[in-house]
């Protein structure tokens, strides 16, 4: 098929001189990125302000920046003015271009990864105004491709690592260009592979969620109060100020308003001329992460990445070079079958210790030896199961911890849902990273209530991960997961197993009625039985506001296969996972309680994150060393503004500050918070 090379809408940073113009030959199309083309909002007044002015709504007039200067408004309406004609003229140029049939290239994601999985927070603008076309009936349709680009090691990775600890992105220069090209040239950067997905059609996809939309519009109201309770009950109550306020999980999407800045409402316009509703912004937005979702299943595992992922979730203590070698020849293995592992495309033909070495090769700092004398590639094959290797995690230089955790999160998108039914598997049973080891007998949890956590945990990790498409229901898909784990007897019923509760089992149970106190639970005895086959135990989940019981049936236990190695290797290596999520995200919201006291401006509050944990890493009592990344830090503040546990505004200095809201300013709903990440805390 001749279509001619693609269009790509490229940031204006990349419009520098001579560079620019070259970009522009080869098809670049140069929008502003971010608002740095938004005319400029009015300040946004703190609470103190809003009480003054209501108090004496004259004298604070006069006191307004925007009433003293008379031409401030004029200046911001031309702004305005200025940006609705850029978006015409934009919107106009893109919609002539897929008319004559000319490709276009975007990176939806709005900017490079600095985490090595995709960004949950895709970027509509282009695409809004592809649906606005056709909406109009301007394009007949639109066909989207998805395409992911993976790497053996990405040549401006070193461009990341002031990035991850904290530094402010560098400015593109045509200076750093020429250097940055010369110096690639010389740069040990290994292949890269370009994956095409199942492409679709954007008229029958906007079709079908406008369907889906519609079909739930009857139970909006009763579907948010049931959110608003979902999520109190989780430790997070009363996420909305009011009952104005009242949000479902899909309206907390901050999705940018395309339409918004032009001169006529769009949508009513349509509305209007031909009698059609137009297509919602959160239509759009589920378009854009279904996108997304496609790219990431459609990238390689490149040789690094499957290394990367084996050290830093399997061998973190260390291991063998035989062992390391052994495991990851396993996982390609597990991988090639597709059994226990979802589908994904090995983007390399060599032999597993052909990977390590050349992993070694690529990344010479992320490997310890034992013997600091010898070289890995040195090492003769007689001595492989004497020389000890470990991942480089040096609390002095996390740079070696950073690029591994990169390396290995390309392979972890692709497992996020078997790592929340692991790390809630092994939440549930009270098992931690240093414990799990040392269990060697089965453990039980409750099925519904293992569930319900799959679903908590998901919500936590809305800005990290991309679970599943947004067609899909999380909860079937964790309750079909779960079935696929008893069939790898990763986990068992106990119809499965001839055995009744063990002696192991008992112990366990003492020891979890020891944990809880009973005292009060006069009617516990009512629950006693003296037939094995009919235990019930009664748990108290400490994390529920109501302290309601939790009986556990033996009709609802779920068994964790933890005598089998193979089988508890398999959850631990899953688990970890999210070990460094949660745990960066457990310690951002100990840094709430900074906000009893007063507002702190945005960028000092993430740096306030990020020095409190550099200070426990120091510490030794990081058990993920790579949950120090600035990365996470950043997701877990947009994740405490999704969710209404922070808000923002812009004060009189101009600076953003960031605040708590009404809910929360109260030490009791932070510690239920706070509750919520240890309860996913490995």
């Amino acid at each position: 098929m001749d279509c001619g090379g693609p269009h790509i809408i490229a940031g204006n940073n990349l419009k520098m001189p001579g560079f620019g113009w070259l970009l522009s030959r080869m098809g670049a199309i140069f929008i502003h990125r971010g608002s740095s083309a938004k005319p400029t909002a009015k300040a946004r007044p703190s609470l103190l302000q809003m009480i003054l002015r209501t108090r004496n709504p004259s004298s604070q007039a006069a006191k307004d920046p925007s009433h003293q200067d008379p031409l401030a408004m004029t200046r911001q309406q031309d702004d305005s003015l200025q940006y609705s004609c850029y978006l015409s003229v934009l919107k106009a140029y893109i919609e002539e271009l897929l008319s004559l049939g000319w490709p276009l290239e975007v990176f939806i994601e709005g900017g490079r990864s600095r985490s090595g999985k995709p960004i949950a927070d895709p970027k509509i603008g282009i695409m809004s105004s592809i649906v606005e076309s056709l909406d109009c009936n301007k394009l007949e349709d639109a066909i989207l491709v998805p395409v992911a680009i993976s790497y053996d090691k990405v040549m401006d990775m070193a461009s990341f690592h002031d990035e991850w600890q904290g530094l402010p992105k560098q400015t593109e220069t045509v200076w750093k260009t020429i250097k940055g090209v010369c110096k690639h040239l010389t740069l040990k950067c290994g292949t890269v592979r370009v994956n095409f997905g199942q492409p679709f059609s954007a008229k029958e996809m906007i079709a079908f969620l406008n369907s889906s939309e519609k079909s739930l519009s009857p139970l909006e109201s009763s579907n948010a109060a049931d959110t608003i309770s979902g999520v109190q009950s989780l430790g997070v109550p009363g996420a909305v100020e009011s009952t104005s306020n009242s949000f479902t999980m899909s309206s907390q999407l901050s999705i940018p308003d395309f339409r918004s800045c032009q001169g006529d409402s769009f949508s009513s316009k349509l509305e209007m001329e031909e009698g059609r509703t137009p297509t919602s912004k959160s239509v759009v937005d589920q378009m854009a992460r279904h996108s997304l979702f496609l790219c990431q299943k459609a990238g390689s595992v490149m040789s690094t990445h499957l290394v990367a992922f084996v050290l830093m979730n399997s061998h973190r203590d260390g291991t063998s070079l035989k062992n390391l070698i052994a495991s990851v020849a396993t996982l390609i293995q597990d991988i090639s079958k597709g059994v226990l592992y979802p589908p994904m495309s090995l983007g390399f033909s060599g032999t597993p210790e052909q990977a390590v070495f050349y992993f070694n090769w690529l990344f010479p700092n992320a490997i310890i030896l034992s013997d600091e004398s010898h070289n890995l590639r040195t090492v003769d094959r007689s001595e492989w199961a004497q020389v000890t290797v470990r991942p480089n995690f040096d609390f002095t230089n996390c740079v070696p911890i950073f690029e591994m955790m990169y390396l290995s999160n390309h392979v972890a998108c692709h497992l996020v849902p078997e790592a929340v039914l692991s790390t809630v598997l092994l939440t549930s049973a009270k098992l931690t990273r240093d414990t799990i080891t040392a269990v060697n007998y089965n453990v039980f949890v409750s099925r519904q209530k293992l569930l319900e956590d799959c679903s908590t945990l998901s919500m936590l990790l809305s800005e990290e991960f991309f679970l599943a498409s947004p067609c899909e229901n999380l909860d079937l898909m964790f309750a079909n997961l779960l079935s696929h784990f008893e069939v790898c007897e990763l986990v068992f019923t106990e119809k499965d197993s001839d055995l009744t509760v063990s002696q192991c089992e008992k112990a366990r149970q003492n020891r979890i009625a020891a944990e809880y106190d009973f005292s009060d639970d006069s009617d516990l005895s009512d629950y006693s039985s003296d037939d094995e086959n009919d235990i019930v135990v009664s748990v108290k989940d400490t994390y529920l506001s109501n302290k309601s019981e939790k009986l556990i049936t033996a009709d609802d236990r779920i068994y964790l296969n933890l005598e089998d190695k193979q089988s508890k290797m398999k959850l631990k290596t899953f688990a970890f996972i999210l070990g460094p999520v949660v745990e960066s995200y457990w310690v951002v919201a100990l840094n709430l309680d900074c906000l009893l006291k007063q507002d702190v401006c945005y960028d000092t509050f993430l740096k306030q994150c990020l020095t409190h944990l550099k200070n426990r890493m120091e510490e030794k009592t990081l058990k993920f060393p790579e949950s120090s990344c600035f990365e996470l830090v950043k997701n877990a503040v947009k994740f405490l503004l999704s969710f209404s546990v922070l808000r923002t505004y812009i004060a009189l200095d101009a600076l953003s500050y960031v605040t708590l809201t009404d809910f929360y300013k109260d030490s009791d709903s932070l510690i239920g918070l706070q509750n919520m990440f240890v309860q996913f805390k490995l």
